[in-house]
């Protein structure tokens, strides 16, 4: 299921939650059915909120390890200089 489609999908389900709570009194033996419904809302909204969280941590994470690989290779390329110079002299 695509970004787009769930959106659209959870602006259903709230418009028919809402719907559904217009209406409380004529379906009064769906209660449970609407608070299940409710629950998978809510749920899938906290989950999709977790995952982007976790996607700019995992960017971030990335960023931070591809500068330590630069920063990294620079150090070892300046002690394979010089530990060169040091076997060349010895």
């Amino acid at each position: 299921m695509a970004g787009s489609s769930q959106k659209s999908t959870l602006t259903d389900w709230l418009l028919l939650l809402k719907e559904a709570l217009e209406h409380e009194t004529e379906l009064a033996d769906l209660v449970a059915l609407r608070e299940e419904l409710q629950l998978f809302h809510t749920r899938t909204l906290a989950t999709r909120g977790m995952r982007d969280t976790l996607q700019k941590s995992a960017r971030d994470a990335s960023q931070r390890l591809r500068g330590l690989f630069v920063d990294g290779q620079k150090a070892a390329d300046k002690l394979r200089r010089v530990v060169k110079s040091v076997r060349r002299a010895g």
